[in-house]
Parts: structure tokens; sequence; C-alpha cells
């Protein structure tokens, strides 16, 4: 299959480099980004772009895709679309086109080690399946209902953005401490990289793991009652829910 990407935003960049860094991808390029690469075929003209590929990914606002869709009427049947966008439902989607899904990926998809959530819309199961293993090269791919694919797009999709505040909040701490701040944020990514490491090689329950790492009155327990006095849990969970 070949795959274009149309639209160059973070999450359009993302999925580009990813797939550049294994093989061949087109991209779009309407508003003359510097962008390009080994791998990466540029197109200035939008209807050429889905007339010579296979899988047009749509990496831009839903508002556009209407638009989009009517300009490339000419050349699109039998291309299949992909939707990165949570904002925009299957029952949409069907309205638009004949062969459409829904892939909501987070942009580690860049370094191939992203998460993304599939559904099918109206591929057939055989189309459906090949492009999830086209995309499989850029992480691990979720085939998922609807519901859960669109909150992916916050548990895999914002996550990381929350995640990257409390690696620089941990820096910061280390500093007050008297840590050079590029050490701590060395050490601190590689101790979090481990842990992650022993959860997908041995799914527990996290409290478990939790309590292997705290020892009655030791610094860890202290640490943690400090992190739950200042409702560092209940702002992760408000985190999730309000991102709608």
């Amino acid at each position: 299959m070949k795959i274009a990407v149309v639209g160059l935003g973070h999450m359009g960049k993302a999925l580009a480099k990813g797939f550049a860094n294994v093989r061949e991808v087109s991209v779009y390029n309407r508003r003359k980004i510097k962008f390009g690469g080994e791998n990466i075929k540029v197109y200035d003209d939008l209807k050429k772009i889905v007339e010579e590929n296979d899988v047009i990914v749509l990496a831009t606002p839903h508002t556009t895709y209407s638009e989009i869709l009517e300009t490339v009427e000419e050349v699109k049947t039998d291309k299949i679309f992909i939707s990165v966008a949570p904002q925009i439902g299957s029952n949409e989607l069907k309205k638009l086109h004949d062969k459409f899904m829904i892939l909501i990926p987070n942009t580690p998809v860049a370094i191939n080690d992203g998460v993304m959530g599939a559904t099918n819309v109206n591929l057939s199961e055989e189309e459906y399946r090949e492009v999830i293993k086209n995309f499989e090269a850029l992480g691990k791919v979720y085939d998922l209902r609807e519901e859960d694919t669109m909150l992916l797009s916050v548990v895999a999709g914002c996550l990381p953005a929350y995640f990257y505040i409390f690696m620089e909040a941990a820096a910061d701490g280390a500093v007050l401490r008297g840590m050079e701040r590029n050490l701590a944020t060395d050490m601190s990514t590689r101790t979090v990289k481990g842990c992650c490491d022993v959860i997908l090689k041995d799914v527990e329950e996290l409290g478990k793991l939790k309590g292997k790492s705290t020892t009655p009155g030791g610094l860890t327990i202290k640490g943690v009652h400090a992190l739950e006095r200042g409702g560092f849990r209940n702002a992760i969970i408000d985190a999730i829910n309000e991102s709608r």
C-alpha cells in the first residue's frame, strides 16, 4: 500500500517521520512548510497525491474533510481515507466517502514507538487488516470499539503532554536539591523507562508495584504522602476526564 499524509501539523509530521524511517511516504504540503528528507515525497497538488496513493491520512482539522473530499471527487474512487481526528465519528465519515477508517495515534509514532487506536468504518475486513498491518510499523495498533478509540485520543494522545509536565517537575525537584538539570532529566527518564518495561513485561496491579517500591517509614512512602497531599492522583484523573 502506498501511503500519503495530508496535513503537516504536529500529528501529520509525526506520522510522516515515522513512515519515512522505514519506507517511502508522500505528504501534501499546501502551505510550503519546510519539510522533507529521505523517503519523503512532497506534493503541492492535492488531486495528484490522492491519485497516486492508496491510503490517504487526513491529518487536518475534521472541519476540512468535506472540502478535501469534494476537491478530489474525480480521483477518490477506491481510495482508503483515514481520519485521525477524534472530533468526528463514523456516522459522519460514512456520509463523506465509502472507504473510511478511524485511526487515533500519538506523537511517538515519529520514532516508531507510538500507540494507535483503530476502528473500521466501512472498509472490507481484508482492507482494514492490511491498513493496520502497515501502521504497525509506527508502533502498537489496538483494534477498538469506536468509543474506546476516541477515548484513546486522551489516554494515549494527551497523556504524553501530562507526562512531560511530570518529568519537568521531577527534574525541577532534583535541581532544587542541587542536581544539574540535564543529569536530573536523564536519570528520571531512564528510571521511568525501566518502570514502563516492568509493567509491559509483567502486567500487574499498579498498586502492588507501588507497594513493592515502598518500605515502612522510608523515603518513598514519604514522597507518596506528599503527592497525595498535593492532589496528584485526582489531578491526573481530572485531566483525563476534562479532555473532551
